[in-house]
């Protein structure tokens, strides 16, 4: 099972830190941005 060819670890990262900080919030918007100073309501 070989990896993609434009698949590196760069795009894990990417992925990773895009994902992981507003994951552990709950807030996940699909496009990797942080979510508003406030909580959504």
């Amino acid at each position: 099972m070989d990896p993609s060819p434009d698949y590196d670890m760069s795009d894990e990262i990417e992925f990773f830190f895009k994902y992981v900080p507003w994951g552990l919030r709950g807030v996940v918007d699909g496009n990797g941005y942080p979510p508003p100073a406030y909580p959504p309501v």
